[in-house]
């Protein structure tokens, strides 16, 4: 019968652990991270330039140097695409692009509010009464 001296007996478990330790590491890194998405959400498909798209101008921002516009719900600035047209200015009311050859330039102010400034006609502006309550400045002098 055989014998092995308390020594070899450990180093040999220690060795067993050792080997058991890496291969579990390595194991470990060869799984999938699950909170991660799969890799093809992860590739930026590249953006549709539909030259027949429809331009809609939402907002303007004016910062310190810079001016950003809003346009079909994206950001951009000067010198962007979006939708097959290139960002030539940002100004304080509009915005001029270049789309197939031709400059387009989408303004910022509502149709409807932009016709009555045009032809003059008068806003109504309303202040509050002592009510809180709003009224027309045509009623407060009928009123009183």
């Amino acid at each position: 019968m055989s014998r092995t001296s308390p020594m070899i007996g450990g180093t040999i478990a220690s060795g067993a652990l050792l080997l058991f330790g890496a291969l579990l590491g390595h194991a470990a890194e060869s799984l999938p991270d699950p909170t991660r998405p799969p890799a093809a959400s992860l590739i930026a498909a590249p953006a549709a330039q539909d030259t027949n798209e429809k331009l809609e101008l939402r907002a303007i921002f004016h910062a310190e140097d810079r001016r950003f516009a809003v346009i079909n719900g994206r950001r951009v600035q000067t010198a962007d695409r979006i939708a097959g047209a290139e960002v030539l200015a940002i100004e304080v009311d509009r915005v001029r692009l270049r789309r197939d050859g031709e400059i387009v330039e989408l303004e910022l102010v509502a149709p409807a509010f932009k016709n009555a400034r045009q032809t003059g006609l008068p806003s109504a502006s309303r202040r509050p009464d002592r009510t809180g309550a709003a009224e027309p400045d045509a009623l407060r002098g009928a009123m009183r």
